[in-house]
């Protein structure tokens, strides 16, 4: 039987980006394997991952100096980047797409 895991913990991805991270938590201990640069976005106002989750998650990603940028949207709930969802957040999914965009132009390989 094989054991899934994800692939940033087998392969070595240039970058990574996560939005909302409600199965980061469940992922902690493999923090230590991911050496790619990566970002990570959160509402704030997440019903499915509180804010104690956010900051745990902050703390495991940034333990190692690992290059890591972590941005928060104050009232910004699951999906706030979803356009199709009534949770959308126009003004945060514009600021965290921009930032995804500036991040991945910084970070992969041209």
């Amino acid at each position: 039987m094989q054991t899934w895991r994800p692939p940033a913990a087998v392969d070595s991805p240039d970058a990574l980006v996560s939005y909302y991270g409600s199965s980061i938590p469940d992922l902690l201990d493999l923090a230590p394997l991911v050496n790619a640069p990566s970002l990570h976005h959160f509402g704030l106002a997440d019903v499915y991952i509180d804010n104690a989750t956010v900051e745990r998650v902050h703390d495991a990603v940034t333990a190692d100096g690992r290059p890591v940028e972590f941005e928060v949207y104050e009232g910004a709930n699951h999906a706030f980047d979803n356009d199709g969802f009534a949770l959308h957040r126009p003004e945060a999914s514009a600021l965290a797409w921009q930032r995804t965009l500036d991040f991945l132009s910084r970070t992969l390989p041209t």
